[in-house]
């Protein structure tokens, strides 16, 4: 039974963590070391994934017109095992359409959607595409440093911790012996991204793990 954990959208942002918050250096080395050891614990199973990360801005490209086969077609050129999606739209008024499950559908792949708020009429949030169905789906919502609740309805606004991340469970093998937990996540730079980002760390992939959380 062995566990590993494939980060996506997050490791730079760990990184500067790591630098603009000194204060909590033993915390943030037993929190590298974790990373480190789950990255190893994939990388001994000496199996091939092809991962993606890709923010679909809630189905619209640069040019702002709204196109799902598009951005499918991105996808499939690459043919990738995971995909972790941030800014995904769920029957919103702006776009009435299941994002995520549209494009498994047009990716043959499996959708796992995380909402992380409400967002006008419908749910905004954070999805993994997996070409194999996932054997467990853990959704994990960011808090305020005192752990009080956020309220998440309607447009983002400043340290408003509305944001979080989604962890599937993907065997390697037929049989089930090897897995991995693959996780997406959507968080910047700024200080509030920062905690944001010691929490996945420190709170979610011990979960994961079903190890102690780390303090």
């Amino acid at each position: 039974f062995l566990l590993g954990a494939v980060f996506s959208h997050m490791l730079f942002c760990y990184a500067v963590c790591r630098v603009h918050q000194m204060r909590r250096k033993r915390l943030e080395m037993k929190a590298a070391i974790l990373e480190l050891f789950l990255l190893l614990s994939v990388i001994s199973l000496g199996k091939s994934l092809v991962l993606m990360s890709y923010n679909i801005r809630s189905g619209s490209g640069w040019d702002n017109q709204f196109n799902l086969t598009r951005q499918a077609a991105v996808i499939n050129s690459i043919q990738p095992d995971l995909i972790g999606l941030q800014e995904v739209d769920n029957f919103t008024s702006r776009h009435f359409v299941d994002e995520a499950t549209t494009l498994a559908s047009l990716t043959n792949t499996h959708a796992t959607f995380g909402a992380m708020r409400l967002f006008q009429g419908g749910l905004y949030g954070i999805a993994i595409l997996s070409k194999k169905e996932p054997t467990d789906i853990q959704v994990f919502h960011f808090h305020q440093p005192d752990h009080t609740p956020s309220e998440c309805a309607g447009p983002p606004t400043s340290n408003d911790y509305c944001q979080g991340s989604v962890a599937v469970k993907i065997p390697l093998d037929d049989d089930g012996n090897d897995h991995i937990w693959f996780l997406t996540t959507h968080i910047g730079l700024y200080d509030m991204q920062l905690n944001e980002t010691l929490q996945l760390t420190t709170e979610f992939i011990p979960r994961l793990l079903q190890t102690k959380p780390l303090a």
